[in-house]
């Protein structure tokens, strides 16, 4: 966060907390020994279905597919 300009916003550092959390979260899934793997994806479950409702949603009113992409939560990416 050094690097950011000042002002510092609360955009931004909800926006750099959230990829740290995402960040942990993978590092922890591929450390962990049961039953906390388990826990933890049912933790991403959630939004992994709330990105899946934007994307559906939002291609039927015509919403351009970056934007909607933009606007997921990184947690419930899938990957690629």
């Amino acid at each position: 966060m050094t690097h950011e300009p000042s002002p510092l916003h609360t955009t931004t550092i909800v926006e750099k907390c959230t990829l740290k959390l995402v960040d942990e979260n993978k590092h922890m899934l591929t450390q962990a020994t049961e039953p906390l793997p388990t826990f933890l994806a049912f933790i991403i479950y959630g939004h992994m279905i709330d990105n899946v409702v934007l994307i559906v949603t939002g291609t039927l009113h015509e919403r351009d597919v970056q934007e909607l992409l933009e606007k997921c939560h990184p947690l419930g990416m899938f990957d690629r």
